[in-house]
């Protein structure tokens, strides 16, 4: 049997090379395809996601440690998104494809470090967010996040063809 460790790190795993595998075979002019959604290129959605791997990790890392919740507000998201958008706009392809690598490897050691223990205590992440275990979190965020996003990177890229 598997640890739910790894099976969540598969997991994470599988969603990055997911969306690594849509975005490599991207020309440069689909790169800087805006994502109507998102208002923001492909690229700069591609290092939004290894910002939120950053992010999250850490706030399920305190989550797993026993706090209450991440702290986060929507208020301090809505400024963090901002401030990482106006940054990943001046980031070449080749800086955000290696953070977008640095940032998983370092979410997949997160997860595979966990506890049953870690994976079971639970919390809440954003206000108005029903209380989840830390595996929950890491499904419906590590893993979620750049699934969500890769649909609507490539329903953009469909529709510029």
């Amino acid at each position: 049997m598997i640890a739910a460790n790894i099976t969540l790190a598969q997991q994470l795993r599988a969603a990055a090379d997911a969306v690594e595998q849509v975005t490599a075979g991207l020309t440069d002019w689909q790169w800087e395809l805006i994502v109507p959604a998102e208002d923001r290129t492909i690229g700069q959605l591609v290092d939004h996601i290894a910002w939120a791997w950053e992010a999250e990790s850490a706030a399920f890392r305190a989550i797993a440690g026993g706090s209450a919740g991440s702290g986060w507000t929507q208020e301090w998201l809505d400024a963090q998104n901002a401030e990482q958008a106006r940054r990943s706009a001046g980031r070449s392809r080749r800086e955000i494809v290696r953070r977008f690598r640095e940032s998983r490897d370092l979410a997949i050691a997160f997860v595979g470090s966990l506890s049953p223990t870690d994976l079971e205590r639970s919390g809440t992440h954003m206000p108005g967010d029903p209380e989840r275990t830390v595996a929950g979190w890491i499904d419906a965020c590590l893993i979620g996040h750049p699934r969500e996003h890769l649909a609507e990177m490539m329903a953009t890229v469909k529709s510029s063809s």
